[in-house]
């Protein structure tokens, strides 16, 4: 797990508009209303300065006259921007004339020699909000424990771990597992208030978070429990890193037992009741092995299949991938020999089966996702209006279901209560109750990626226009999910 150095950022101005790179002649203006790809810009920082770099790979350039232009190809002394944050929570940004960047619409330069309306951004993190929350300096994982947040783990495992950033009027707030809003002192509540919400300073490719006091997160006592600071500048205790994550899963094979390493090193499916860190696993993808995967046990060993299914390497040897295939609530797992992976008699995994039956199915369950957020190439999946339940795949805002995993199948609760359903029409609305919604199934496909195949059989699509229904017929471009 690697923390993201250079983050995605949409930058917006006093019109609610984006800061746009267009396509065509490198352009810029502040015209987007949405958080899509054009209006992503990666922030570089190189000690004091920062780049802006476009989904162009081309960098944003202010000359001495105040003129922006998006086509650099590299890190030219007129790409050179300092960020100052302002009371308010927004930012200026200046360029190396000491001109500020500011304007409207079609009319953007670089040439106010102070700040005013026009020259105040808004930052929106474009990564995708479910993190977990590493401190820089004690190198450990915040978790919810014992009613707070701590910074106590060495690794985030399980539901616990995941931290939600939910962005709201240009501020952040930092949602714990358990769907309550962190306070500056500390506390966690359902209801969201001032005391929750924060603004975002970069450091150096971290992050702070400060509070509506002025003052900025960090952690105290042994525990590390998370909360305000006394100091009005951010040092090294205030900063943090937000860490990309995979997904960590439990599986129950045929003979209704857990997957577990709690006895050794051998996984085996063996225990019938309560969960630990011993019965999760998390499922690594690689880019450059298409189709296969790696699953990580707490101890930071990988599965290994040389003769019994063994959690033992540090490494992501040969040995250590897997093939998946996906049957509905159930994967199966083909080992690099090429065999199934199946259970024993004494429970023990090994992959020896030449073909996939029922003793070779694993029901999956999600772990380390009790709540859920999803995006696609248009944007976030989130409500289509305040007075509609339509749900559509193009919002800059998102909604974040609560999970509810029953009889190897999900249902998605949303912000109001009501669960998901699917209208006569494939679109997915949230007006349904526990009962009469619609139920899903989980395929991990790729790295942060999947598909969700929804009880009619169908998968769920996204397209450009904000569509998001339940009409899917195969795996593809439009069926994949960030979550």
């Amino acid at each position: 797990m690697a923390s993201v150095e250079a983050y995605y950022v949409g930058l917006v101005n006093f019109q609610n508009k984006y800061l746009t790179a267009e396509s065509f002649g490198f352009q810029v203006n502040a015209s987007g209303v949405n958080l899509k790809k054009k209006q992503m810009w990666l922030v570089e920082q190189d000690g004091a300065h920062i780049f802006l770099k476009s989904h162009l790979n081309r960098y944003l350039t202010a000359d001495k006259n105040g003129k922006l232009a998006g086509e650099a190809e590299e890190r030219e002394e007129d790409a050179k921007f300092t960020v100052s944050y302002q009371a308010d929570g927004k930012l200026a940004l200046k360029s190396k004339y000491d001109r500020y960047l500011g304007g409207e619409e079609d009319q953007i330069n670089a040439f106010a020699t102070s700040i005013g309306k026009a020259e105040s951004w808004t930052l929106q993190l474009a990564i995708h909000p479910q993190v977990n929350l590493l401190h820089v300096v004690r190198k450990r994982y915040a978790h919810l424990e014992s009613d707070e947040i701590q910074v106590s783990e060495d690794i985030p495992w399980g539901g616990d771990a995941l931290i939600t950033l939910e962005f709201k009027q240009g501020k952040y707030a930092l949602l714990s597992s358990d769907s309550r809003y962190l306070n500056a002192d500390g506390s966690l509540d359902a209801a969201l208030t001032a005391k929750a919400q924060y603004l975002i300073e970069f450091h150096e490719g971290r992050v702070a978070f400060r509070t509506h006091e002025g003052k900025f997160l960090t952690c105290v006592g042994n525990k590390g429990k998370i909360q305000s600071s006394k100091k009005n500048v951010a040092g090294r205790d205030e900063i943090f890193a937000l860490v990309d994550n995979h997904p960590q899963c439990m599986l129950t094979a045929q003979n209704e037992r857990m997957v577990s390493i709690r006895q050794g090193n051998e996984v085996t499916a063996n225990q019938r009741f309560e969960m630990t860190d011993k019965e999760i696993f998390q499922m690594e993808f690689d880019p450059k092995k298409a189709g296969k995967i790696c699953m990580l046990a707490n101890t930071r060993e990988y599965w290994v299949s040389n003769g019994d299914v063994k959690a033992s390497s540090s490494e992501r040897v040969d040995s250590a991938f897997f093939g998946i295939d996906w049957h509905g609530s159930h994967v199966s797992f083909q080992a690099s020999s090429g065999k199934y992976v199946t259970i024993k008699p004494n429970g023990k995994l090994s992959p020896s089966a030449d073909a996939v039956g029922e003793k070779e199915k694993f029901l999956l369950q999600l772990i380390n996702r009790p709540l859920l957020i999803l995006r696609c190439e248009h944007g976030f999946v989130g409500m289509r209006g305040a007075t509609t339940a339509r749900l559509e795949c193009n919002r800059s805002s998102y909604e974040v279901f609560k999970l509810h995993f029953e009889d190897g199948s999900y249902k998605l609760e949303g912000r109001n209560g009501k669960f998901a359903q699917i209208d006569g029409e494939s679109n997915i609305n949230l007006a349904g109750t526990s009962e009469s919604c619609a139920t899903f199934q989980f395929e991990f496909r790729e790295h942060t990626k999947m598909c969700i195949k929804a009880n009619n059989g169908k998968y769920l699509k996204g397209e450009s226009n904000g569509a998001f229904t339940a009409n899917g017929e195969k795996p593809g471009k439009n069926t994949l999910w960030e979550y």
